[in-house]
């Protein structure tokens, strides 16, 4: 994509670059990359956008499953595409929070200010990634005790006008019902974290991105109110994708 020069501009893109939590495939960095031949005035990108989404949850066999690779230090900070079976939703009322989003194409002045600090390549280059850069924090009111194992990850993804897509549990039905080609992805704790009636959950999940390479971070915070103070019972460790991130 970053190499191709056809001898006209292209009026429709079509990308099949979507993954599980929607960007976790580069497609930000790749459709950035080939933005640059698409027809200014009036060129359209399919998908136009696309949203990640999250939950936490309680997957006991999933958790021993990964806890079982002593070879591979790196198995409890990857995010693994899995097909959810026996696991259960954690939090009630919201139970899916909405990370962060990507549009395409993107204004032209973002991708000049990339190009001019990564050296004319989009994208790469010290901080020439920066704008696909994500945060998110995001609390869950859990009504039951239980223990959090993970998180499971979904998406939305608008592809044109009215025609969309999704993953996420409470909205796949009527956006795109019985669709089977993602299943969700899995960010996985080293150390699971047991959670009291009542509780609420802190999440916070970072999208991270270096000259090179794209990866996640991720930790998870139990609190109960007493009194009116919102107290801490335990947080997990920061967990973090970067040695198995992909490659720009």
């Amino acid at each position: 994509m970053r190499s191709w020069n056809p001898p006209f501009a292209v009026d429709i893109l079509i990308s099949e670059l979507l993954g599980s939590f929607g960007d976790n495939e580069l497609s930000p960095e790749c459709l950035d990359g080939v933005q640059r031949v698409l027809n200014p005035s009036g060129g359209i990108s399919i998908p136009v956008s696309y949203s990640a989404h999250f939950t936490p949850i309680m997957a006991p066999r999933i958790h021993a499953d990964i806890s079982s690779r002593k070879n591979d230090s790196e198995a409890a900070e990857t995010p693994y595409v899995v097909m959810l079976q026996s696991f259960e939703m954690l939090a009630e009322q919201e139970y899916v929070h909405r990370a962060w989003e990507f549009t395409h194409p993107l204004p032209p002045n973002v991708l000049s200010d990339s190009a001019a600090l990564s050296g004319g390549l989009i994208g790469l280059g010290d901080g020439g990634n920066d704008h696909n850069a994500r945060r998110c924090k995001a609390t869950f009111k859990v009504p039951r005790r239980g223990v959090v194992h993970g998180l499971a990850g979904y998406f939305e993804s608008v592809l044109y006008g009215d025609v969309e897509l999704s993953t996420r549990p409470d909205t796949i039905d009527m956006k795109s019902k019985d669709m089977i080609s993602w299943f969700p992805i899995f960010f996985p704790l080293k150390t699971p974290l047991h959670v009291p009636d009542n509780c609420e959950l802190d999440v916070c999940i970072w999208r991270q991105t270096s000259e090179r390479k794209v990866w996640y971070e991720w930790v998870v915070e139990a609190f109960v109110r007493n009194g009116g103070r919102r107290c801490c019972l335990g947080a997990t460790d920061l967990h973090s994708s970067k040695k198995n991130g992909c490659l720009m």
